[in-house]
């Protein structure tokens, strides 16, 4: 029992020595510290040049932001409040020399305005890159068409009539003069419709490959009607073109049958007279006695159609 009492005290001894070098050694770094921080020094801090006041018509054509390092002399406490931010300084593109292409800030001339940052007792002792150049470009406006892009796939017996609508159908683009007179068209993202059956009435994006250009409208509205569709049959005779005025021609058979593909409302009114086939005789091999018909119109409710007869014999005799 002795024996472990003495062991005991003698660690807790032990222990409390080096708990009290500890504090002094901490002490001692604090106070080291704490003097260092009381004397000036010297430090460069990287600070962002952020231009502003820039002019309705211009636009700038770089977004890299443009920075410069401060040489600055002052007492440590102050430094402190210098070395946890980003320090930013907001230019005014107005008070800056300019050419055709680009602003100029000037250390020399512009520099002393960087003093404000900091507090009377910090002084300057250096700035570098002495010159920072903005380049801009004059904004222009152009009017655009918009194309959709789109992958709709309708449900069996089902179909759109007439052709999808976008709104707006075109836009204006904004922009510098050099990026803009090269586009002439935007595309709108993908729009993909699975078994679709209702009309349609989706919203798609207009997307920017380049930051610096602005579009007036950033979503387009595309709609359009679906309805149920049917399959007809019709037979519609022959018409030959080009025919020279001193001969006559039979063409066997003289009604060639069709299919074609409507909507239901207007099934009811598709009729003969609404389609052409027409034989060209001017492309006919003269040797041969073949004919080959084209459907040439067919009515605008008609989403499709086509011929089931290829070809047609014919028979030339001439006129008395």
């Amino acid at each position: 029992m002795k024996k472990f009492l003495s062991n005991t005290l003698g660690s807790f001894f032990r222990f409390k020595r080096l708990n009290v070098f500890v504090l002094f050694l901490f002490l001692a770094f604090v106070i080291s510290f704490v003097s260092k921080l009381s004397n000036n020094i010297t430090r460069t801090i990287s600070i962002e040049l952020v231009p502003s006041n820039l002019p309705k018509t211009e636009l700038l054509t770089e977004n890299k932001s443009k920075f410069i390092d401060v040489t600055i002399n002052s007492q440590g406490f102050n430094m402190l409040k210098y070395s946890f931010k980003r320090i930013k300084f907001y230019l005014d593109l107005d008070d800056l020399k300019k050419d055709s292409m680009k602003y100029y800030w000037d250390g020399n001339v512009d520099g002393y305005k960087i003093s404000k940052i900091f507090d009377e007792s910090t002084k300057i002792n250096g700035i570098t890159p002495n010159t920072i150049s903005f380049s801009y470009d004059h904004q222009s406006t152009k009017k655009i068409p918009v194309f959709l892009n789109s992958s709709i796939k309708f449900s069996s017996g089902y179909n759109l009539i007439g052709n999808l609508r976008l709104k707006p159908d075109s836009i204006f683009v904004i922009g510098p003069n050099r990026i803009i007179d090269s586009i002439n068209s935007v595309t709108t993202s993908k729009l993909e419709l699975l078994n679709q059956k209702n009309n349609i009435n989706s919203l798609v994006e207009l997307k920017s490959d380049n930051d610096l250009i602005n579009y007036s409208d950033s979503l387009i509205n595309i709609s359009g009607t679906v309805d149920r569709f049917t399959e007809g049959k019709l037979s519609i005779p022959v018409s030959v073109i080009n025919l020279p005025t001193n001969l006559e021609i039979s063409v066997f058979p003289k009604l060639v049958p069709i299919t074609y593909y409507t909507n239901l409302d207007n099934y009811s009114n598709i009729d003969i007279s609404d389609f052409k086939v027409v034989c060209d005789f001017a492309s006919v091999n003269k040797e041969s006695s073949i004919l080959f018909p084209k459907l040439v119109s067919y009515p605008e409710s008609v989403i499709r159609a086509s011929i089931r007869l290829a070809k047609l014999e014919y028979v030339i005799t001439n006129k008395l």
